[in-house]
């Protein structure tokens, strides 16, 4: 294709008109593909691979309900509906998740750097070596899931989706799938939930700029806080475990009220800059977070278990999630899946259900490795000079081929290169960075098995058993089941450390070393709680008061303190309830901090109209981000520039974005509580700024830049005006195509702090993740369930 295009150019004006033509044909082409690529969902089909007849039914949102007398002919089922509905994705699953993305998308410096972050951490290879321990039952399922999708390729009148029959000009064809052709999903899955990966390197970078005391002040919440997942009184543990948990020195730091913490060294860090190769991927699959609880039957209007899930991802099209029901005669399960397995993973079975939500706990660490100065092949550990492992990996993008040679120490992959490790100074001289992560170093783990394993768990501890075999996948997963039983289990591969793992660790010493993992039945759990339900929404696992820490970059808590209220807002509570607090979309400390942002303006002579205008707003305002809430967007302008008021002058303008978030909301709690003061006083200035001036300052410059953006008019200041979602897809990235592609956008109400999350970036204000799904569980009457996913079944 492309020597064709070329040699066009090399014609002139007569070869302009021919590639004039030629694109008009393929206008025409896509539109034709649009009409006639909708999936066939009516009609028999005589296929090879199933051993009697299945029935699938499509319900009225084009659920497939998969009905078959075997395991393996409903798993082929499955696998046929999910080509018919997404083979674009399976086919692009492919190519991310085993590192070929620049085979679709070319030689782009920022595409290239992805694929040579997938190779170095060999998604693929891991996700190959956990389908080889798998049991012979789950690789028999595996078998006949892609049995079913290279059925459906081998119709004689196949009609490919529009993004297929576009690539299909360049030359690129859909090849059959190979069993283990994305089991590099489940790394990529991993990755994106995994916070060391990002927050370590920012936690070191802190540590240069403003000292490590200071660094920890800024991570409050690194080793438990309030409200936690496990209340003190019902935190249940194996006795054995205490004796094996992390050990690491509680980090609470807190600085003079008068004397705010100065920088040591300045250093101007462009990380985030070299970093946004990787926010490409992260938003299409997007960084975790989530909603989970469940209730007992003495709390619920049904007198039986309920369990609500809604896991907060990337808002997207195709969106991760496929729906399916499969039923046999041992067998039926409903939920979500992801497209290439063919497991659920949030969902029910006629026994249990479960939901999930990102556990955010600190299962990697970063390793300075010191190499021979004579064999730079080799790297310090335990008192010996150990060889590096080494492999070399080809990388294809049309006209373009490279080979990168990926280097491992014991702790883990080289990273230096593919983060840039001159960006840290004070590096020592003839050493690497490695990153130890519990997804790759754990041996005894095995997510996918895990996945296969929790489908057909039946009971409280066959759930355990499953759970036991998660790493990567690290969530806090709830439970209820028919007989009325309630339970939260942490689950992942948690490295034993004597380090604080946050800081760049000597590989070379022995206090570096992990000693082991722990895993779900070491980790806390709940079952049966006296007060009737559970629930976690990425807040800390535990409180700081508990002697055994269990590390992490924690959410500040302000959803679990919404759903703690409104889970004792009713003495039982019903399905309806529970799909009212998924969308629930009040912001504790908004509605908590609005009044006092009034009280310190109180005898002032105010600068103009607007201030006492959106005065006005927050005056007796829920703290609710409606689409219609006026007084939402004059808060979210207040806390933009609030952040930068605190923070600004300590960090710098790149450390101070990249803080702004989570983790910064976490440390504005404690200033509430009156903790941490000395971060109000911003040492450029000669007065020394309390909370009041603080609060003023933001709230003026924040109405300052609302008229600016927003102009005078209060009647255009509404939440939905600028909190919008627009669901994008990959080819609508393509300038002209994002109208026929994407979809939106839509106002749409929720904060990055409500129970309804819509995260959003300060400025930008477009949504860009939340709930990818949203189940409610009712074991009264499973039919009466309900779920539901953004963009549908289909993408078309």
């Amino acid at each position: 294709m492309w020597k064709w295009i070329k040699l066009i150019l090399k014609l002139g004006g007569f070869g302009l008109c021919l590639l004039l033509i030629w694109l008009v044909v393929a206008v025409g082409n896509l539109w034709w593909s649009m009409e006639h690529s909708v999936p066939q969902t009516e009609g028999t089909w005589t296929v090879k691979g199933v051993n009697a007849p299945v029935e699938v039914v499509r319900d009225q949102w084009g659920v497939p309900h998969i009905f078959a007398e075997s395991q393996d002919d409903a798993y082929f089922a499955l696998g046929w509906v999910t080509a018919q509905d997404r083979l674009f994705q399976l086919a692009l699953f492919r190519q991310v998740s085993q590192g070929r993305i620049a085979e679709w998308a070319g030689p782009w410096e920022p595409v290239l750097r992805l694929d040579r972050f997938i190779r170095t951490f060999d998604f693929y290879g891991k996700g190959k070596e956990m389908l080889q321990k798998a049991s012979p039952e789950m690789q028999q399922s595996m078998e006949a899931y892609y049995g079913g999708i290279n059925e459906y390729l081998k119709q004689p009148e196949l009609e490919l989706p529009v993004e297929l029959e576009l690539l299909s000009w360049l030359g690129f064809e859909v090849e059959p799938f190979q069993l283990d052709d994305l089991s590099g999903m489940i790394g990529l899955m991993a990755m994106s939930l995994n916070s060391s990966w990002s927050k370590d390197r920012f936690f070191e970078r802190l540590s240069i700029q403003v000292g490590e005391e200071a660094a920890q002040a800024l991570f409050p919440l690194y080793w438990g806080g309030k409200p936690s997942v496990f209340p003190d009184s019902v935190v249940n543990i194996s006795s054995h475990a205490s004796e094996s948990l992390p050990v690491a020195a509680n980090s609470e730091s807190q600085f003079p009220k008068s004397n705010p913490p100065q920088p040591q060294q300045t250093s101007n860090f462009s990380f985030s800059e070299n970093d946004s190769w990787m926010a490409s991927w992260q938003n299409w699959i997007g960084q975790g977070a989530s909603n989970n609880w469940a209730v007992a039957p003495e709390r619920s209007t049904t007198g039986h278990a309920l369990l609500a899930s809604d896991p907060h991802l990337g808002l997207n099209i195709p969106g991760l999630w496929y729906q399916a029901h499969l039923k046999t005669p041992d067998m039926e399960v409903i939920g979500v899946t992801v497209p290439g397995m063919p497991f659920v993973v949030i969902g029910h079975n006629t026994h249990i259900a479960w939901g999930m939500t990102n556990w955010s706990t600190d299962q990697g660490d970063f390793f300075i490795e010191k190499y021979a100065p004579l064999s730079p092949n080799k790297v310090r550990y335990q008192n010996e000079w150990i060889p590096m492992e080494s492999r070399t990996e080809t990388l294809k993008a049309w006209w373009h081929e490279e080979t990168l040679t990926v280097r491992r120490t014991p702790h883990g992959p080289i990273v230096g290169d593919i983060i840039d490790a001159s960006t840290y100074p004070g590096l020592p001289e003839r050493t690497l960075l490695a990153y130890g992560w519990s997804f790759l170093e754990d041996p005894d783990a095995n997510d996918l098995e895990g996945f296969y394993q929790l489908n057909h768990a039946k009971n409280w501890p066959e759930f355990r058993d499953a759970l036991h075999l998660f790493s990567g996948i690290s969530q806090n997963f709830v439970y209820a089941d028919r007989e009325g039983n309630i339970g939260l289990q942490v689950a992942g591969s948690l490295p034993k450390r004597i380090s604080d793992g946050r800081r760049f660790l000597e590989g070379w010493e022995y206090s570096s070393q992990w000693q082991g993992f722990l895993h779900a039945k070491e980790l806390p759990f709940m079952f049966n709680p006296p007060f009737g339900w559970v629930g976690s929404a990425n807040n800390p696992t535990l409180s700081a008061e508990v002697p055994f820490p269990i590390p992490g970059y924690f959410a500040p808590g302000e959803r679990m303190r919404r759903l703690i209220e409104l889970m004792h807002s009713k003495d039982k509570l019903s399905p309806e309830d529970m799909q009212h607090i998924q969308l629930d979309s009040v912001f504790p400390l908004a509605r908590d901090l609005a009044p006092i942002i009034v009280k310190v303006h109180e005898g002032l002579v105010l600068e103009n109209a607007f201030h006492e205008i959106g005065l006005d707003l927050l005056r007796n305002w829920n703290g609710e981000f409606s689409v219609e809430s006026k007084a939402a967007t004059v808060f979210a302008y207040f806390d933009w520039k609030l952040h930068d008021a605190i923070f600004l002058d300590d960090l710098g303008e790149a450390l101070s974005k990249e803080y702004r978030g989570y983790t910064s909301q976490g440390l504005f709690l404690q200033i509430m509580q009156g903790n941490q003061l000395g971060w109000l006083d911003n040492r450029t200035t000669e007065e020394v700024e309390d909370l009041g001036s603080v609060l003023r300052e933001a709230f003026q410059k924040g109405m300052a830049q609302l008229v600016e953006d927003l102009g005078p008019t209060p009647e255009y200041w509404g939440w939905g005006e600028i909190h919008q979602l627009t669901l994008r897809h990959p080819l609508g990235l393509i300038p002209g195509l994002g109208g026929l592609f994407n979809i939106g956008p839509f106002p749409v109400a929720g904060h990055h702090s409500t129970l309804n999350r819509a995260g959003f970036r300060p400025g930008k204000w477009t949504v860009g993740f939340g709930a990818t799904t949203r189940i409610v569980v009712d074991f009264s009457d499973l039919n009466a369930s309900s779920g539901i996913i953004p963009a549908g079944q289909s993408i078309l």
